[in-house]
């Protein structure tokens, strides 16, 4: 696939900030069960033997009515932050 030349502006697309109508639909299909996906969680989570389905369920609620708690980055902030990757030997990386 050729790319743009350098200096020529981009045409055609979604427009910037633009929502994927694809995933607009999948959202929107998600919506319309809310309501019952909720209350299955509550289920699993008050009533569920299994206490790792009901943490995973309370975590689910919490996460959905506060958000996910902030992860926090901790380091010296006098040095540059390093990231290494590591792949498996299964993975077919180095």
């Amino acid at each position: 696939m050729a790319g743009r030349l350098k200096g020529t502006p981009k045409t055609g697309g979604r427009p910037k900030g633009g929502r994927n109508k694809i995933g607009a639909d999948i959202r929107e299909a998600a919506a319309k069960h809310t309501v019952a996906a909720i209350a299955e969680i509550v289920r699993i989570m008050t009533h569920s033997e299994n206490d790792t389905a009901r943490l995973a369920a309370a975590n689910a609620i919490l996460d959905r009515a506060y958000g996910k708690p902030a992860q926090a980055i901790i380091g010296d902030a006098t040095q540059p932050v390093t990231l290494v990757l590591k792949w498996a030997n299964d993975c077919g990386g180095p």
